[in-house]
C-alpha cells in the first residue's frame, strides 16, 4: 500500500470517529462541546412560544373552571374526554391573524437571538402537518396551514435560530401516551414503548427532517413511568439527523443534556457549564386572559441582564392569543427591551459572567481579548452623588464611557477602589444603565469572596447572599433593616399549603484549609414546624421553632457543615415539600472547630 492511500485511510477513519463522537448524546471533549455551544452562550436571549388549541379557552369549559394558573392543562386539569376536546376545542382552533413574519420581527426587534416553538404540547395536537398522526393542525382545524413550516421560514428570512419543544412524555391524546394510573379516556389506553416508537419517533424525525435547519429540541417532560432505555436510544438516533442540535435535559430521568434547565426559578448560582432560564410574563405558559398577574417590563430586562451576568441564558416565554396575534403587555414588554437592546447590546452578546463576586449596585459583563479586557457594569441603582466606586478592580490603565453616550468619565484609583466620576445626575435608563470600562492592561481584580475573620469564624448575611427566587409567587426574599442590621424580609409561602417556595440564599466563601464548621444562625419565625435546609454538598436539615413572631429573634444551631479549601457554595433554604410559613433571617456563622 502506498504512503499517499495510507494516510487517505487514516484521514477518512478519523473524520468517521469524529463525526460520531461529536453531537448531542455523544461522547466529546469540552471544546468540541464549546464549538457546538458557541452560537448559544453568544445568543443569550430567546423566545418561548407556548400555542396551540388551548389557546382558545380561558381556564373553563362548559361551566368547569380549572384549577391552577396553567392553561395549557386544561384537557388533564378537567379530564376532558378526547373526542370533546378534539371537536370542541381543537375544531374551533382558527387563527386567522396568525403571521409567522410578524412573530420572528418582533424577536428579532427584542434582541432575541433564537426561538423555541411548540410544536406538540400535552393535549397530543400538533401545529404542523404529519403523516404519522393525523391529530394535527392542518388535518383537524379550518386553519389549515402548517405553523410551523411558516415560523421555521421566518426565523431564518430575520437570521434567528429555530428550535422545538416536543412534548414526548406526557401525551393525552395517543394511545399510551400517558401515566397508566392518570388516564381518565379509554381512548388513552396503550403500551407506552409503542407510543414512543411510532408517535414521538414518527413525529420528530419528520421536525429533523422537512422543516431546515433545527438548532435546539427542548423535550419535556420525562416521567418514572416511561422506558429510559428506549427514549435515550431513539434520541441518539434522531439527533444524527440534525448533527449540531443542542438538547435540553427532559428526553428522560436519565439521558444526558446539554444545558441545564431554570423553569420559573430564576437562579442566582450555577452548578453545570451551560444553564437557561425560562420564564412566563404572567402566570400561565399559554393564553388566559384571566390571568393579569404581569411582570413588568423593567422587572424582565433586569432578568436578562442578571442571567447574562452569571453566564446563563434567557428564554422568554409569550403566550400568543388563538387568533394569533401576541398580547398587549407582551408586545409593550418586548418592545422595551427591544428599545434597551438596540442601545445596550454590545453588554450581552457575546459575554462572559461578571468577575466580581457580588456589586451593591447592580451586576456586570464582561468580555477578554488578549491583554485586553471590558467590563459591563449594568447599574439598577443609579448613584445620585455622580460618583460610583467599584471594589476589588485594581488596574490604573482604565476608561469608562456610558455606554451609547459620547462623554468619557473620569476614572482613578484611590485605596484598592476605582472610582468613577462626573456621572450624569439623571440615570440614563429608568432601569438598567451600562457603563463601559475598558481595560487597556492584564486584568487585576479580586472577585471579593467572603473570607474568614480572624478568629477563622464566617459570617454570613443578606447583603452579601446570592438569590434564587421563584417570581410567579410573588414572595421574594429582600433586603431590610433593623436599625443597621440587615435582614430577609418576605421571605414566605404564598401557597396554601405552606409548601417550600424554592427561594434560596447562597453564599461564596474563600476558605484557606478545609475543616468542620458549627452552623449558628439568628432568625425569627411566626408558625411551629417550619423546615430549613442549609448544604455545601450535603445538605443539613432543621426543624425551627416559633420564635414567639417574626419581630422575635433567637439563635438557633442549624448542625456542622464540612467546607473543603477554596471557594464553596453554601446554600440555606427549606426543604423540598415541607412547611414555611415566613422565616425572616439576619445572619448565619459558621464557627471553626
Amino acid at each position: 500500500m502506498k504512503l499517499t492511500q495510507y494516510i487517505f485511510i487514516l484521514f477518512f477513519i478519523a473524520t468517521l470517529t469524529k463525526s460520531y463522537s461529536q453531537g448531542a448524546y455523544q461522547t466529546e471533549t469540552p471544546t468540541q462541546k464549546a464549538e457546538r455551544m458557541q452560537w448559544y452562550t453568544d445568543a443569550r436571549f430567546g423566545m418561548f412560544i407556548h400555542w396551540g388549541a388551548y389557546s382558545v379557552l380561558d381556564g373553563e369549559y362548559k361551566g368547569k373552571k380549572q384549577r391552577g394558573p396553567l392553561g395549557e392543562w386544561i384537557m388533564q386539569n378537567l379530564t376532558i374526554p378526547i373526542e370533546d376536546y378534539k371537536k370542541d376545542v381543537v375544531g374551533n382552533f382558527n387563527p386567522t391573524k396568525f403571521d409567522a413574519d410578524a412573530w420572528a420581527k418582533s424577536a428579532y426587534d427584542a434582541g432575541m437571538k433564537y426561538m423555541v416553538m411548540t410544536t406538540k404540547h400535552h393535549d397530543g395536537f400538533a401545529l404542523f402537518q404529519s403523516d404519522v398522526s393525523d391529530y394535527n393542525i392542518v388535518a383537524q382545524t379550518p386553519f389549515g396551514r402548517d405553523v410551523i413550516k411558516e415560523l421555521s421560514e421566518a426565523c431564518k428570512k430575520y437570521g434567528l435560530k429555530f428550535g422545538v419543544y416536543y412534548s414526548q412524555a406526557q401525551d393525552w391524546y395517543h394511545a399510551g401516551g400517558y401515566t397508566p394510573k392518570k388516564r381518565w379516556d379509554k381512548k388513552q389506553e396503550g403500551d407506552w414503548d409503542s407510543y414512543f416508537e411510532t408517535i414521538v419517533k414518527g413525529q420528530v424525525t419528520e421536525l429533523f427532517s422537512n422543516y431546515g435547519e433545527i438548532s435546539l429540541i427542548w423535550w419535556d417532560s420525562a416521567r418514572k413511568v416511561q422506558n429510559n432505555d428506549l427514549a435515550n436510544a431513539i434520541g441518539r438516533e434522531l439527533v444524527k439527523l440534525q448533527p449540531n442540535i443542542i438538547v435540553n435535559p427532559r428526553l428522560s430521568t436519565t439521558s444526558q443534556m446539554d444545558f441545564q434547565t431554570f423553569e420559573q426559578v430564576i437562579p442566582g448560582v450555577f452548578e453545570k457549564e451551560y444553564n437557561e432560564l425560562c420564564l412566563t410574563q404572567n402566570r400561565s405558559w399559554s393564553y388566559k386572559p384571566s390571568d393579569t398577574l404581569w411582570k413588568e417590563p423593567a422587572f424582565l430586562l433586569k432578568t436578562l441582564t442578571h442571567m447574562t451576568s452569571i453566564g446563563g441564558n434567557f428564554l422568554f416565554n409569550v403566550g400568543p392569543k388563538s387568533n394569533g396575534e401576541f398580547p398587549k403587555q407582551a408586545k409593550e414588554a418586548l418592545e422595551y427591551i427591544g428599545e434597551w437592546m438596540a442601545i445596550n447590546n454590545e453588554a450581552i452578546y457575546e459575554t462572559e459572567k461578571s468577575p466580581f463576586y457580588k456589586l451593591p449596585f447592580g451586576e456586570a459583563t464582561m468580555r477578554q481579548m488578549d491583554d485586553k479586557s471590558i467590563i459591563y457594569l449594568h447599574i439598577y441603582d443609579w448613584p445620585s452623588s455622580g460618583m460610583l466606586e467599584i471594589k476589588g478592580l485594581h488596574n490604573a490603565s482604565v476608561s469608562a464611557s456610558v455606554l451609547g453616550g459620547s462623554s468619557t468619565l473620569k476614572v482613578e484609583q484611590n485605596n484598592n477602589r476605582l472610582q468613577i466620576s462626573g456621572l450624569p445626575k439623571e440615570a440614563p435608563h429608568d432601569a438598567v444603565s451600562v457603563i463601559k470600562l475598558e481595560i487597556s492592561e492584564p486584568l487585576k481584580i479580586d472577585y471579593g469572596y467572603i473570607q474568614p475573620s480572624e478568629d477563622r469564624s464566617i459570617l454570613l448575611n443578606p447583603e452579601n447572599a446570592l438569590l434564587t427566587i421563584k417570581p410567579q409567587f410573588d414572595c421574594i426574599p429582600e433586603v431590610a433593616y433593623d436599625g443597621d442590621e440587615p435582614y430577609f424580609r418576605n421571605w414566605q409561602n404564598c401557597i396554601p399549603g405552606r409548601i417550600d417556595t424554592g427561594n434560596q440564599a447562597h453564599w461564596k466563601v474563600n476558605v484557606t484549609e478545609k475543616g468542620d464548621y458549627k452552623v449558628v444562625a439568628k432568625l425569627s419565625t411566626r408558625a411551629d414546624g417550619n423546615f430549613a435546609m442549609i448544604k455545601v454538598n450535603k445538605p443539613v436539615h432543621t426543624k425551627l421553632p416559633n420564635t414567639g413572631g417574626l419581630d422575635v429573634y433567637q439563635t438557633l444551631d442549624l448542625g456542622t457543615l464540612s467546607l473543603k479549601k477554596g471557594v464553596n457554595t453554601i446554600t440555606f433554604s427549606g426543604q423540598k415539600k415541607k412547611a414555611w410559613d415566613n422565616v425572616q433571617l439576619k445572619t448565619i456563622r459558621l464557627i471553626k472547630l
